[in-house]
């Protein structure tokens, strides 16, 4: 088993035959991009993308058949899943990988989300 902590993964990409868990996602109902005037600072010079406070990390855990949960729409996770358990390149083809979105879809999380998902896969 092989726990992704990325953007989420395309469990429907041809690399994965089916072997993909979605897990986690810290993403849902969570927006890195705040309403104006709400205090929140950029993340960088030139950087679109804002990280408010309290960023408190409350994973959903995936539900079975929820085709939505913790999948990737930005691509980073997707290519970093076919590394670890691509059947035709990665270094474990037979791996079982569970999705765990600590990224949004802009490829911005918090750390703290990090911590909270690696606090739940030793506990589970």
């Amino acid at each position: 088993h092989v726990y992704v902590l990325d953007t989420g993964i395309n469990a429907g990409h041809v690399e994965f035959g089916g072997r993909v868990v979605p897990t986690l996602d810290f993403t849902r109902g969570f927006s890195m991009t705040p309403p104006p005037n709400q205090g929140c600072e950029p993340t960088g010079p030139g950087e679109p993308s804002y990280l408010c406070e309290p960023s408190q990390p409350i994973p959903q855990m995936c539900e079975p058949g929820d085709a939505e949960c913790a999948t990737d729409r930005n691509g980073h996770g997707t290519a970093v899943a076919s590394i670890l358990g691509g059947r035709t390149l990665g270094v474990a083809p037979g791996a079982t990988l569970h999705s765990v979105k600590v990224m949004g879809d802009n490829g911005v999380g918090d750390i703290a989300w990090v911590a909270a998902a690696i606090d739940w896969i030793l506990r589970h």
